[in-house]
């Protein structure tokens, strides 16, 4: 209605009051490999300046560092801002480098660039990889690499548990796995952050494991930055603020010239030990940003303008591009994506493709040019690029957005008007596109795992350590008879298992049972399930009193984090990192009357 009535749906408010119901899903549709080609094929010419051809001798080596919210617009290599936020990139580039200037993420949100950059696939249009399929058997970075006999390690300046990242990337071949919390613990050097640490805490973890490994063994490294994210809070130890000014725009700015300062000093931590020339750097942005946008004649926050998608990819390596290249041959415009990043690292290391990966070599010219999808705003939106071309389409509303991104980089002048036919084959397209894509990821299997997730429950009950406290009193918790359960004075069973409608999802439930100015304490020490015990998530009953509020707090090898509030009806995250030698729950509520039940949820990826 809204979207026939006096052009409202464009107006911000209402198109945050209306994304609430908007629930896109396109109906999964296999795609043949005749229909993907043609699908895929621009509509019309495009002409493209492909990398330069690969020498014979490839490097054995490679560090990709994923960048947080790099938006192409803001670096060197195409910006108005000034000084240049970039300047070690581009001078990399100019020396030993090249750059890929029409390289987008497929999505605006960090979990989805992940997976497609771990994957080689693009990604899921509703939700993300971690939640609705996080065991996909994709020829996932670790694996891929260790197929290949490289040792692989996985180093992240946040969290691994906001999002739950180790869903996905966790227990596959990473030899070693460290986020922000592991970096931290029992090292004052660098300084907690908002999101995480300091990037350069990454580094120096990334270097460390590096001199630990066999000599001459070939690795592969994924580091994953937290900077520059939203504030764009910058460790006080860091000099360096090159950017002054009122607003948003220079403190990303700051953060931007930051994490190019740090994946120099990567680079430089090889080049002291010799290993660089064996070695190719990758630096590349997640997602783009939306800062200092111009107004457009279509408001709110669309996160399929260039400045959200349109990210770049910076390839270093002094023997795949040596000082002999010309400047004119460093810089690609062949348009690509995060897709196509896996299948291209194997083909500049001299790997066999894997069949399981989606996108393809950007060092191949078979299969180009190309269109690159994507989505925006949970599917409302999908559309391709393919030359210096955009096209958008809101399949609900059944309409397109059309730019042309040379003459319009700011994408302010719609052209979808003056090709009518144009837009009918071009919905059709990118329509076949994301049902097919649903259709591929919905086939595609699974690891074969000797231990699931779904197992979790069960272990975390026979294993668990449970203590009532009451007035400074701790009575052991006592072991049913099948040892998968526990008897508190006056908690009878203390644990059920229920499956739960949570966040707009089917969650698996551990209900604990809490009496009334008591507090529960949950202690688990067993590996194998502390493996898998990397976030959770509260939630009390909708059926409880309003006045319920549960405080869990957990503690996790000697270190404690703050308690989460958790109310009905306001699921709450539990912050924990993933625990070595124990972690420990301890759960009390504030209210009178019968014991409430709060319910655990460990498993942010179940369905029935």
């Amino acid at each position: 209605y809204l979207r026939l009535s006096l052009g409202l749906e464009t107006q911000s408010a209402i198109t945050l009051v209306s994304s609430i119901f908007d629930n896109d899903s396109y109906e999964s549709r296999p795609l043949s490999a005749a229909e993907w080609t043609r699908v895929l094929a621009p509509g019309q010419q495009v002409v493209e300046q492909g990398p330069p051809p690969l020498p014979t001798r490839r490097p054995k080596n490679v560090v990709v560092l994923l960048a947080e919210g790099i938006a192409w617009k803001h670096t060197g290599f195409d910006t108005t801002d000034q000084p240049n936020p970039t300047p070690h990139l581009t001078q990399r580039v100019l020396r030993q480098g090249m750059v890929f200037s029409r390289y987008y993420s497929h999505w605006h949100a960090s979990n989805q660039a992940i997976f497609s950059v771990a994957c080689g696939s693009l990604p899921p249009l509703g939700g993300d990889m971690m939640r609705t399929k996080p065991r996909i058997d994709c020829g996932e970075f670790s694996q891929t690499m260790h197929d290949r006999g490289l040792h692989a390690g996985l180093f992240h300046g946040g969290q691994f548990s906001f999002y739950n990242k180790l869903a996905l990337l966790g227990r596959r071949n990473y030899e070693v796995e460290l986020d922000a919390d592991e970096l931290m613990r029992g090292n004052n050097k660098w300084q907690r952050m908002r999101w995480g640490t300091d990037d350069r805490a990454m580094v120096e973890a990334t270097l460390k494991w590096v001199d630990g490994l066999p000599k001459n063994e070939r690795f592969a490294a994924l580091l994953i930055s937290i900077a520059p994210h939203y504030p764009f809070d910058l460790p006080r130890s860091w000099p360096l603020r090159p950017f002054s000014g009122p607003g948003e725009l220079p403190r990303y700015l700051n953060g931007v010239d930051y994490i190019d300062d740090v994946f120099e000093q990567l680079i430089h931590g090889f080049e002291v030990r010799h290993l660089a020339e064996d070695t190719l750097f990758v630096f590349l942005g997640d997602h783009g940003i939306q800062e200092n946008e111009p107004p457009r004649i279509t408001p709110g926050r669309r996160t399929f303008y260039e400045a959200s998608l349109h990210v770049p990819l910076v390839m270093v390596n002094s023997r795949l591009f040596s000082l002999r290249l010309p400047e004119s041959a460093r810089r690609s415009n062949r348009v690509g994506g995060h897709e196509d990043l896996l299948p291209t690292l194997l083909d500049m290391m001299g790997d066999p493709p894997d069949p399981r990966h989606h996108g393809q070599s950007l060092f191949r010219d078979a299969g180009w040019p190309r269109r690159t999808f994507f989505g925006a705003m949970n599917g409302r939106y999908i559309g391709f690029v393919e030359g210096d071309h955009k096209f958008a389409y809101e399949p609900r509303a059944h309409q397109t957005e059309y730019y042309d991104l040379h003459s319009d980089p700011d994408e302010l002048r719609d052209l979808s008007d003056k090709y009518p036919e144009r837009m009918h084959q071009y919905s059709h397209d990118a329509m076949a596109i994301a049902r097919g894509l649903n259709a591929q990821l919905s086939a595609a299997p699974v690891l074969n795992e000797k231990l699931t997730m779904a197992q979790l429950y069960s272990r975390f009950r026979r294993n668990v350590i449970a203590t009532l406290e009451r007035e400074g009193k701790a009575t052991p918790c006592t072991p049913n008879a099948a040892g998968d359960n526990r008897a508190c004075p006056g908690v009878n069973p203390l644990f059920e298992q229920q499956d739960r409608y949570i966040m707009d999802e089917p969650r698996r439930c551990l209900l604990v049972r809490v009496p009334e100015g008591a507090t529960i304490r949950l202690r688990v020490q067993d590996p194998v399930t502390l493996s898998l015990l990397t976030s959770t998530v509260a939630t009390v009953s909708r059926d409880d009193s309003s006045d319920t509020l549960f405080h869990v707090a957990t503690t996790v090898d000697g270190q404690w984090f703050l308690p989460a509030s958790v109310r009905p009806r306001q699921p709450e995250y539990v912050d924990h990192a993933r625990g070595h030698d124990y972690v420990q729950y301890s759960i009390s509520r504030e209210h009178k009357g019968e014991p409430s039940q709060l319910c655990l949820q460990f498993d942010r990826t179940y369905k029935p």
